[in-house]
């Protein structure tokens, strides 16, 4: 039966929790919200906009078509009625290790910092420049939850979960755990990197 069916998916969402280690307070919570939402059938989604700034839609980092999608995110958001919406917005120190010309390196070249490989990106996304603001035509409400990522000087942030060493963690996780989320759905720029950072550290949140 339907009912059946959900129980059951629910029953391997929490027990997807307990084979991690070690377990917190955090994942224990999720996983219950996961299966109480699951067996219930009562779901609840999020959108998360990933990085739609200026200097990766016309700036430093422009991305081809970048213009084009952010009225198809608008409508996406106007048209299902998300539980949550969340904004990634890269928030970088003017010291950043992820610059080239902090680094005297060639641009878009890898060097390892502290064990990791890191693209010398050109400057982008400076905290408080106009470079580092939402797209002006991108719809931001005061209800949606805003985070800043690659605050740190010396690492970078790709996901809006964790910083790439994985040393620290943002509130996303946090947020959509107590508000129950089940549902999770990612656009944004880009998918090459942070896009598809967010959406592979998504996945092993037990959220889908």
């Amino acid at each position: 039966s339907a009912n059946r069916i959900r129980f059951e998916q629910a029953q391997a969402a929490l027990s997807a929790v307990f084979k991690r280690s070690p377990v917190g307070i955090e994942d224990l919570r999720l996983g219950w919200n996961t299966f109480v939402r699951k067996a219930s059938g009562n779901r609840k989604s999020a959108l998360i906009i990933v990085d739609m700034q200026n200097d990766f839609i016309t700036g430093s980092l422009k991305v081809n078509g970048g213009t084009d999608i952010v009225q198809p995110i608008n409508q996406l958001r106007d048209k299902f009625g998300f539980d949550l919406v969340a904004h990634t917005q890269d928030w970088h120190p003017a010291d950043h290790m992820s610059f080239a010309d902090n680094n005297d390196a060639e641009l878009f070249s890898v060097k390892v910092i502290d064990g990791l490989d890191q693209v010398m990106w050109p400057r982008h996304c400076v905290r408080g420049s106009p470079g580092s603001q939402f797209h002006d035509d991108l719809v931001v409400l005061s209800s949606d939850l805003i985070v800043r990522k690659g605050l740190q000087q010396n690492i970078d942030s790709y996901s809006g979960f964790y910083d790439n060493g994985k040393a620290a963690q943002s509130e996303l996780r946090t947020t959509l755990a107590l508000l129950g989320i089940t549902d999770v759905y990612v656009v944004g720029l880009a998918y090459d990197y942070c896009v598809g950072s967010t959406g592979t550290t998504l996945s092993l949140q037990r959220f889908a």
